[in-house]
């Protein structure tokens, strides 16, 4: 009898055992992954910035912004090909043949002008650049006007950086002098270089990569072209959907760390690097447009506020660009 009753025992233990792992099973979440290629609007907040740092306050030097209720995000369904666009670019600048050729970078160098053509197959980027120690830009005594700069600077976009469906357009020009081996802000009057900061658009709305304009270009007042960054889009878009956006007092509302710091241009004292890490106090918002972000390794467009404004930083002043979500949750 003894015997049955141990065995009675456990039995009954070893079915308690079984419920309870049964019953612990059944209560842990059920993991689903994720659709890369079809997020939910959740996804659109600015936790998908490649930057972490956002200045401690705001203030707003402007009074109201126009925002649509609805704006368009768009797919992301195929690249630009950087190999074709680079090797057309490097024929039309008076490259031969290479001087360093694989699967992810392809350089060609030019040495009677002391020139450089980077095509960055990996991460979709062409750089041209002249070496300023070895040909130090000339004392230009008859410069162009600024509008044939600007002439000159599309021509070689469009002749070269189309891509299907989306316009190149110029934002702004700015000026720089060289403090070598820098292009830091100066007056026109004084300045050596010309610099247009251009981008794709879609919708009359600019494109701008996690870095800023996708295309800057550099010259001389000659028309010479001295420096030229491009970060290649992708070349195919498709509307994904259109989302509810924040008007102006919700985006006002929005806690600090909407506002994420993109790009800080500063003078001739301000260091340029590792500017991730550096926030002002501060900044007091005077200029705004709305943009699309092409994110890396992210499959959608979509758009944000671009804000520019003035920050004191331990270097002096520096104007500061704020990007922030624009579709609500």
């Amino acid at each position: 009898m003894s015997q049955i009753k141990t065995i009675r025992k456990i039995l009954i233990i070893g079915i308690g055992v079984i419920f309870l792992i049964l019953l612990f099973l059944k209560q842990q979440p059920v993991t689903k992954p994720i659709n890369k290629t079809d997020p939910t609007p959740t996804q659109f907040q600015s936790n998908l910035l490649p930057y972490q740092k956002s200045p401690n306050q705001i203030s707003w030097g402007i009074n109201d912004i126009k925002i649509d209720p609805t704006l368009t995000v768009y797919k992301v369904l195929g690249e630009a090909n950087t190999t074709e666009i680079g090797n057309k670019m490097s024929q039309n600048l008076g490259f031969n043949n290479s001087k360093l050729d694989n699967s992810s970078l392809t350089v060609f160098e030019n040495e009677t002008d002391k020139s450089t053509l980077e095509i960055n197959k990996t991460e979709n980027k062409i750089s041209y650049y002249k070496n300023l120690l070895l040909n130090p830009i000339p004392i230009v005594s008859q410069k162009l006007e600024v509008e044939q700069i600007k002439n000159i600077f599309l021509k070689l976009v469009n002749q070269n950086l189309n891509l299907s469906g989306l316009n190149i357009s110029i934002n702004n020009v700015e000026y720089e002098e060289i403090i070598n081996p820098r292009f830091v802000s100066s007056s026109k009057e004084n300045s050596q270089i010309v610099k247009i900061n251009a981008y794709y658009a879609i919708k009359n709305y600019p494109i701008l990569t996690d870095k800023g304009f996708p295309i800057v270009a550099r010259f001389s007042w000659d028309g010479t072209l001295i420096k030229l960054d491009v970060d290649l889009l992708s070349s195919i878009i498709a509307k994904q959907d259109d989302y509810p956006t924040f008007n102006f007092d919700e985006i006002k509302a929005l806690p600090i760390n909407n506002f994420k710091i993109i790009n800080i241009d500063g003078g001739a004292q301000y260091d340029l690097t590792n500017f991730e890490d550096k926030a002002p106090e501060e900044v007091n918002i005077n200029q705004t447009y709305i943009a699309y972000l092409d994110v890396d390794n992210y499959p959608l467009l979509r758009p944000y506020l671009i804000c520019l404004g003035k920050g004191i930083l331990d270097t002096g002043p520096a104007t500061i660009t704020l990007a922030v979500p624009l579709l609500k949750e």
